[in-house]
């Protein structure tokens, strides 16, 4: 099975671990790449992952948050083409596996989780 988890996924690990839903998606997320390295699943991103990790301010972050994206085989390149022949997600066999939640801050906790087929 492709697994993708978005950037907010792959921060969560990193996040201050006080409060018991931050540390709790932590560990969900710590078990799903564990899953990957143990070739369970496959991780897939994309290139729009990529940039948002060399957007994030904290060098210290942004180099963990790398090591935890996929092999560069496994990183989609967004395409026009590829957008207009896949229809957006819809009919592409990609299918949230989770809900988007949010803190009192309205800021999105870690975001969904894609599983391809």
């Amino acid at each position: 099975m492709k697994i993708y988890l978005d950037v907010s996924c792959l921060n969560r690990p990193f996040d201050d671990q006080g409060q018991v839903r931050i540390r709790l998606e932590a560990d969900a997320i710590t078990w799903i790449l564990e899953r990957m390295d143990e070739g369970d699943w496959t991780q897939v991103s994309s290139d729009m992952a990529t940039i948002e990790v060399t957007a994030i301010q904290d060098p210290d972050r942004k180099a963990r948050v790398r090591l935890l994206l996929p092999k560069s085989e496994n990183v989609l390149t967004l395409t026009q083409a590829r957008l207009r022949a896949s229809g957006g997600t819809s009919g592409s066999g990609i299918q949230a596996r989770g809900r988007r939640t949010h803190s009192r801050r309205g800021r999105s906790s870690c975001g969904r989780v894609l599983e391809l087929r």
